[in-house]
């Protein structure tokens, strides 16, 4: 029962969050960094940084058109940096 309460939740925020006036957004009182938090991360973008960054992320989200794209936002995505030796042997020609 609490995955479904915290689904109706993040769907709440999620709408609450897209719907907010920019002003709305900059209130402490709406809205907190969890809240941005949680909905960035939904959205799979970077959730880390100030309140600020996480604001100008929300907005750019919201309408890219009307926002310049934030240098970090960074989409979230799965995997690990790896590297790899590639060895090749001369070729019998040389």
């Amino acid at each position: 029962m609490a995955i479904v309460t915290n689904l109706e939740h993040l769907a709440h925020l999620k709408h609450t969050i897209l719907n907010a006036s920019e002003e709305d957004l900059y209130n402490k009182k709406k809205f907190t960094v969890k809240d941005f938090t949680a909905f960035l991360k939904s959205q799979k973008y970077r959730y880390t940084g100030t309140k600020k960054d996480m604001i100008l992320r929300v907005l750019w989200v919201r309408n890219p058109d009307k926002y310049t794209k934030p240098n970090n936002i960074m989409l979230k995505g799965r995997g690990r940096p790896s590297t790899c030796l590639l060895y090749t042997s001369p070729s019998p020609r040389d």
